[in-house]
């Protein structure tokens, strides 16, 4: 059988569906997509990307999550020859498009409607960009399945003492018993970084009066700005250049996940907060109300300036809260996200709609 092709830019959340699909008999074929800095589109880096578009446009499915490339070469070939293609919607098109400096908006959406009307299917993060996208292309198949994690993230109690004593030297003793509030963000998103500015004045306010620290794991075209306007807060500790392994450590010995984004759809880092155990504080906004539980695994604000050291304050104040949150929040995410349950509801998916029982002896 030929291999299925897969194009993705994220190999975190994309490979363990590519591994799935091969350790399940299905050959599978990943081929990474370079990322853009501050969502400017390079076209000319992307030219390798294009010949391996049309090196397997015969391959008996293509999925892809980008919507402008490779997927223009699918779209357009589709109208020579039959390509069998279909877009993992991992973000908001839409909005990525207003941010995007190379070419007009309006061309892009043209584009961007043309490569999903060709498309065989939309599989999308979340409902909140399922119907987002399903209230402007009513005739094209559109189906939710979630972003997942693994169970097997976490990490061993050697390596989590490891990095507890990294983190002491690095930081001092006063680690061990400040209550330590953390966020882990990609800061390539302008949005993000907004937001993380936005949280400034209440996290200047907890720290002032709480014996609280804290810890910014961060990374993207934007971290340099956000260093700068934190630097000269008192207990605040930038981590960059982290391994997934390393990152998870730090969550594990954490009390207090926050995440200050001003817009988000199906953030990875909440799973992971989800896993280790964390009560969550972040904003109510795109498909994050689907990943958390106001009041039960973390607390909703509407508003990251206002609300944010209500709640961070009430999370502080009561331990055992803490505790319950963060409890029901990785029940949460083992029963709604895991990987193992997401990956056969794919099966089932490709199997029925898109190509012609390929994976009927799969289980």
């Amino acid at each position: 059988m030929k291999k299925i092709v897969y194009f993705g830019s994220r190999e975190y959340t994309s490979k363990p569906f590519v591994d799935f699909l091969n350790k399940n008999g299905v050959p599978t074929q990943f081929v990474k997509l370079p990322q853009n800095k501050k969502n400017v589109i390079n076209w000319f880096k992307f030219i390798p990307i294009y010949v391996k578009a049309i090196r397997y446009l015969n391959a008996p499915l293509i999925i892809t999550d980008s919507f402008l490339i490779p997927t223009l070469i699918f779209a357009f070939f589709d109208k020579f020859i039959k390509v069998k293609y279909i877009i993992r919607i991992r973000g908001d098109p839409y909005s990525e498009i207003k941010q995007s400096k190379l070419l007009p908006n309006f061309v892009l959406s043209l584009f961007l409607s043309f490569v999903i009307k060709n498309a065989q299917c939309l599989i999308a993060i979340d409902h909140y960009i399922a119907d987002k996208i399903k209230r402007r292309f009513s005739g094209v198949k559109t189906y939710v399945v979630y972003n997942g994690i693994d169970r097997k993230i976490l990490p061993s109690d050697n390596e989590i003492k490891k990095k507890e004593k990294e983190l002491i030297e690095g930081v001092g003793k006063k680690l061990t018993s400040a209550i330590k509030i953390v966020t882990v963000i990609s800061l390539n998103d302008e949005r993000k970084l907004k937001g993380l500015l936005k949280a400034r004045r209440p996290i200047e306010k907890i720290l002032k009066k709480y014996n609280c620290v804290y810890l910014i794991v961060a990374y993207g075209a934007f971290l340099n700005q956000a260093k700068k306007k934190y630097r000269d807060l008192e207990k605040v500790y930038f981590f960059e250049n982290q391994s997934r392994n390393e990152v998870m450590s730090i969550l594990c010995l954490s009390d207090i996940f926050y995440y200050p984004t001003l817009f988000d759809l199906h953030p990875n880092t909440l799973l992971e907060a989800g896993i280790a155990e964390l009560p969550v504080v972040t904003k109510a906004t795109g498909g994050i109300p689907e990943m958390i539980q106001d009041r039960k695994t973390g607390l909703l604000v509407d508003n990251i300036s206002h609300q944010s050291y209500d709640y961070l304050e009430i999370l502080i104040k009561d331990p055992k809260k803490r505790k319950q949150l963060g409890k029901e929040n990785k029940k949460l995410i083992l029963r709604k996200f895991n990987w193992d349950n997401l990956f056969k509801k794919y099966i089932r998916l490709l199997d029925k709609y898109l190509i012609n029982n390929v994976f009927s002896k799969t289980p």
